[in-house]
């Protein structure tokens, strides 16, 4: 299992995905299109058997790498997919750069998955998702 960097031909994939995950709000194919022709935004994923079974974006800025979004495929979720992504992501950083997220203050499992890595709840967005949930910004500042 290993993790490569997605291109524009897995557009249909990632998309596939996403709105499995992500239902209603997911990325629509013209936002991941234009997104790649951005250098700053990154999608990684996990294959096996030629499904995309894992797919993580993120922007990249000078001082931050921004977790835009996880996804795991029903029936591969708690098998350590998106923990393996998530250090993967991590070890991008550079010095002096951080990783954040921001995740629904109701998504235990997904805060339980971030804090196990290593994440930390440094601000509170109050009222920010359309369905009123709160969002909480998670960051990796060290190393």
């Amino acid at each position: 299992m290993e993790i490569v960097k997605l291109e524009k031909n897995d557009i249909s994939k990632i998309v596939d995905l996403f709105n499995e995950q992500f239902k209603n709000e997911s990325w629509t194919e013209n936002q991941i299109l234009e997104s790649f022709n951005s250098n700053a935004t990154k999608f990684y994923g996990i294959i096996k058997n030629n499904v995309l079974i894992c797919v993580a974006s993120i922007l990249i800025t000078i001082d931050d790498i921004n977790l835009l979004d996880i996804a795991t495929k029903e029936g591969y979720k708690r098998q350590g997919y998106a923990t393996k992504m998530l250090k993967y992501i991590i070890s991008l950083k550079k010095e002096n750069q951080s990783v954040s997220l921001e995740v629904k203050s109701k998504n235990i499992p997904a805060i339980n998955l971030y804090e196990s890595v290593g994440f930390k709840t440094l601000n509170v967005r109050h009222k920010y998702y359309k369905d009123g949930d709160d969002a909480l910004c998670m960051f990796i500042i060290s190393k």
